[in-house]
């Protein structure tokens, strides 16, 4: 029987691997056909091992007897073959649904179960003689050792960056101010270590502008907050729960009222999820998102294909995408997110701002830093300030140092009987991101150090799309919560030579939803329309605030925040009340017993409205998750593989 399972399985493996449907682009034909004939081989070894024991069963033993001839193995191969193919019709996305994946996961063993039934009535039609079964059996298995003995591809690619073009716009607005927007992913507001400040840049920025002890993210996520901020938009406004969604491009970029207005503008991103492919080099005239690799065949492959494979099937899901790029050298050597990226963004910025500067228009200049961001990789300069000081149990020691994978176990012993090792462990992973926050410093140093030498108007503005989680409510990382660690970003802007901005702190939050309306009342554009406040008014209110995630909301109104869910037909389901001032750890649940001071009405009128909008909110015109999208949540951590 072996032989004929094998022949069915190769014959199939080698016409999957001409047709090459699930491989996303040319090139790697040679990879798709070691990884399916391997693939079929492997499952057609394993499932007739597996019926060999079976045909030993007292009660079931003659059944699979029955099925051991040689005809019956080739149909049972050509079932087995056939399997692959059936799984391309699951959309690429599918699957973050666990019902849906588990579906999938039955529906490889459905075609063998069938393939066992139906073999020796196959066989009464067609049965394959010994002497053919041998010369089909070997096309496959040679194949596989001639594609091995070949080279592979070199997807090595030089960095092209796009330029700005010195050319000034037909329309020139006198007197109006440069316009920079910083924002670094994952920082959060306290920024401290040993009572020192860990980038005193911002400090020294606190001094002559406007300030909050912390402001508010409108997400835990990096797409829906910096939708936010490049929108003005709410969030119950653009619709976005998360990083699985993209805006729609015919979304009220400022870039685009700025653009038309006569500034220049250019991005510099670092995280991949804010791709200009992905929609947010909307009114950008040049947007450099090369600073993080690109996502090119194969990335694709491992993600597209490597599933429609037994490959995938045989190892588990992550070890066999791992497997597959070692195997054929498709991983990156520094990684997508290497030690001391910014240095890179902050150069990108600065050559752009040497464009703005050689001519007379003003310019918008976009910057993003993702240096803090998992996995926590602080660069030389450095590395080791504080993590030396701070040990790893030997539990850790197979996982690299900083990584997600690491974080998620940090996280896993915390919510053990193993939190003092969680405990020490996320010790030393503070100790990393804060040599990474350090690092950033000096880039912002940099920054400031050109807006200032520049002698043009400028206004500036930092601040952070999320927090991180280290420990608070025994978790790690992002987008897990609502809660204030996740929540509280820094928030500061100042002004040069000739920008007022009043040097103030203000006692209340500051909003990400503020920074477009500021930066387009300085560019003296209308902003009315939008939800945020005008932060260059000589008097800022506080007001309220509401973040989201997903279904879950968080509504602040002063000291009093309401978490709650929002549920069909734009109800709500209350799930805490926290007094922020006496309780800024969120350790005391005051909804049972909430004062009338808390306001409870008026935030659950706030969730309840929220609710309502999201139940009438037309979620067609966001775009999904394409599979290169997906690929990077996958890489990232935000879904599982």
């Amino acid at each position: 029987m072996l032989l004929g399972i094998l022949a069915g399985a190769g014959l199939l493996a080698l016409l999957d691997a001409a047709l090459q449907i699930s491989v996303p682009a040319g090139g790697l034909g040679r990879e798709y056909l070691l990884l399916v004939v391997a693939g079929n081989l492997g499952a057609a070894t394993a499932i007739w091992m597996g019926m060999q024991l079976a045909a030993r069963l007292p009660r079931f033993g003659g059944f699979f007897q029955r099925r051991l001839s040689f005809g019956a193995g080739f149909w049972l191969g050509v079932f087995i073959g056939l399997t692959p193919f059936l799984t391309l019709w699951v959309p690429v996305n599918a699957t973050l649904n666990p019902t849906v994946k588990t579906l999938v996961k039955i529906l490889w063993l459905i075609p063998s179960a069938v393939g066992v039934c139906l073999a020796p009535r196959l066989v009464t039609l067609a049965s394959p003689s010994f002497k053919f079964l041998k010369w089909v059996a070997i096309p496959a298995p040679l194949a596989w050792l001639i594609a091995l003995a070949m080279p592979g591809v070199d997807w090595a690619q030089p960095v092209k960056r796009p330029t700005l073009s010195s050319a000034q716009p037909t329309q020139v607005p006198p007197g109006k101010p440069d316009l920079i927007l910083v924002s670094v992913d994952t920082l959060r507001a306290d920024l401290y270590r040993d009572g020192k400040p860990l980038l005193p840049i911002l400090e020294k920025l606190a001094r002559q502008g406007l300030h909050a002890e912390f402001g508010l993210a409108n997400s835990n996520q990096t797409v829906p907050s910096h939708v936010t901020m490049l929108t003005g938009l709410g969030p119950m406004q653009h619709g976005l729960q998360s990083n699985l969604e993209q805006p729609s491009p015919t979304m009220p970029f400022m870039a685009k009222s700025l653009q038309a207005a006569g500034w220049r503008t250019a991005a510099v991103v670092s995280n991949a999820l804010l791709a200009s492919s992905f929609g947010f080099g909307a009114g950008f005239e040049a947007f450099d998102d090369s600073v993080i690799g690109k996502l090119g065949p194969p990335d694709r492959f491992v993600v597209q294909t490597v599933p429609h494979t037994w490959a995938f099937i045989l190892l588990r899901p992550r070890p066999a995408k791992d497997f597959v790029t070692r195997w054929f050298g498709l991983d990156r050597k520094e990684g997508r997110l290497p030690p001391g990226m910014g240095a890179t963004t902050l150069q990108s910025a600065l050559d752009y701002l040497q464009v703005i500067y050689q001519g007379t228009a003003p310019g918008f200049l976009f910057v993003h830093f993702m240096d803090p961001h998992d996995p926590y990789t602080p660069p030389a300069e450095t590395a080791g300030t504080w993590s030396n000081n701070f040990a790893l149990a030997d539990v850790y020691a197979n996982q690299a140092m900083g990584s997600h994978e690491q974080l998620r176990s940090i996280a896993k012993d915390l919510n053990s009987d193993q939190k003092a090792r969680g405990r020490q462990a996320l010790q030393k992973m503070r100790a990393l991101y804060d040599e990474e926050v350090v690092f950033l410093d000096r880039q912002i140093e940099r920054l400031v150090e050109a807006i200032k030498a520049s002698g043009r108007p400028t206004l500036l503005l930092i601040t952070g799309d999320h927090g991180e989680h280290f420990g608070e409510w025994n978790k790690m990382l992002h987008s897990n919560s609502m809660h204030e660690a996740l929540l509280r970003v820094p928030f500061v802007m100042a002004g040069f030579h000739g920008v007022d901005v009043p040097a103030r702190k203000v006692s209340f939050p500051l909003h990400l939803k503020d920074v477009a309306p500021t930066f387009l009342s300085a560019a003296g554009l209308p902003f009315q329309s939008l939800p945020g406040r005008d932060l260059l008014l000589q008097t800022i209110e506080a007001a309220p605030h509401l973040s989201r995630w997903m279904h879950h909301l968080a509504v602040r109104i002063g000291d009093w925040k309401l978490l709650a869910d929002m549920e069909s037909g734009g109800r709500v389901k209350p799930l805490a009340l926290y007094n922020l001032a006496d309780d800024p750890s969120e350790g005391t649940n005051r909804l049972a017993d909430a004062p009338a001071a808390a306001g409870l009405e008026k935030l659950q009128q706030m969730a309840e409205l929220a609710s309502q909008k999201e139940a009438e909110f037309n979620r067609s015109a966001l775009a999904g998750s394409s599979a290169a999208r997906l690929a990077l949540l996958k890489e990232m951590g935000y879904v599982d593989s």
